[in-house]
């Protein structure tokens, strides 16, 4: 069973737009986005046998494949990353890294009949492409989740997820995180997100009872 996370809208904050996306463009950010949902999908089928940190190394190149999560680390934590020494900068997107894996590993847990498609084909907002997606269940109705992706030096990677299209994975993330960084400093965040990571691996939901 795929478990969501909940967000609350998050508004992307970008520069003025770029040049309009080509078609190969488009073709590259669906490319990014089928190749990742195949390999959730790939882990949802044997999740069982897997077992929590199989999945977690089986989904790790692809996250790192897929994903910016540097520039997705500097927009959670807004303009306290400029301020941050580089050493710092690395182990905060180390332990986001880690945390956004074992988040995967964790909610991807099991297989029911799903189905990953995409359902359209990209489109532009401001400098990104929005990728649309749908988790098809087999006995509830289908889960939409928008990739949003930007060009950088290693070609189209997702920056952010919109939840039924409007949800933003990074939403509370970013809220928090910025509180821990204003009451607590840098370390305590990289603290919160390594426990978190750890709290993700210890759950392992496909080995447990369920009532």
């Amino acid at each position: 069973m795929v478990r969501l996370l909940l967000a609350t809208t998050f508004l992307l904050a970008f520069a003025a737009a770029a040049n309009a996306a080509t078609p190969a463009d488009m073709t590259a950010a669906r490319s990014t986005v089928d190749t990742f949902d195949q390999s959730l999908l790939s882990t949802m089928k044997d999740a069982k046998s897997l077992g929590f940190q199989g999945r977690y190394d089986r989904l790790a190149p692809a996250v790192d494949k897929a994903f910016d999560l540097e520039f997705m680390t500097k927009l959670l934590v807004g303009t306290a990353w400029n301020g941050m020494a580089p050493d710092k900068q690395a182990a905060l997107v180390a332990s986001f890294r880690k945390f956004t894996i074992s988040n995967y590993a964790n909610r991807f847990d099991g297989y029911n009949g799903e189905s990953i498609e995409t359902t359209g084909a990209p489109t532009e907002l401001r400098d990104t492409l929005r990728v649309p997606t749908h988790i098809v269940q087999k006995d509830a109705p289908p889960v939409e989740l928008d990739y949003i992706l930007h060009d950088d030096s290693h070609g189209w990677n997702v920056i952010d997820i919109f939840l039924q299209g409007t949800i933003s994975q990074l939403a509370t993330q970013r809220a928090e995180f910025q509180s821990v960084l204003q009451d607590k400093g840098v370390d305590a965040l990289i603290t919160l997100l390594d426990k978190r990571a750890s709290d993700l691996t210890s759950a392992d939901p496909a080995t447990q009872t369920k009532p």
